[in-house]
């Protein structure tokens, strides 16, 4: 099972549903704002509560998605510098948010190439 993204050009991508919980909080932390997902045309249930983790058909808004995809990008770009300063005096507070970090990563992250339309 996972979470089958399209836009409006009908492009689709499926997502495993193991790793879009990760995406989303790797895109939290890089400065997305979740706005919340568009209630369903076909949704027969009066309490949506605009989550992205239903697979029930939830339309995100152009500016959201954007938002989504720039905060991935940031992350993206921070992960594939060649060399990460390190500071003078580390931090053991910042260690760890940079290990949490990295362990929200899939396994193969780094072995896998990603085309990106922007």
């Amino acid at each position: 099972m996972g979470y089958d993204l399209s836009n409006k050009q009908k492009e689709y991508f499926r997502f495993a549903q193991s790793y879009w919980s990760k995406v989303l909080k790797i895109a939290a932390n890089n400065g997305w704002k979740a706005k919340g997902t568009i209630i369903p045309k076909n949704y027969k249930h009066s309490d949506w509560n605009g989550n992205y983790y239903e697979n029930s058909g939830q339309i995100v808004a152009d500016d959201d998605a954007i938002n989504l995809g720039q905060a991935l990008l940031k992350s993206i770009k921070i992960l594939s510098q060649k060399t990460i300063p390190e500071p003078k005096m580390p931090s053991p507070k910042d260690e760890v948010a940079w290990k949490k970090f990295i362990n929200l990563l899939p396994e193969d992250f780094f072995q896998t190439q990603t085309v990106l339309k922007v």
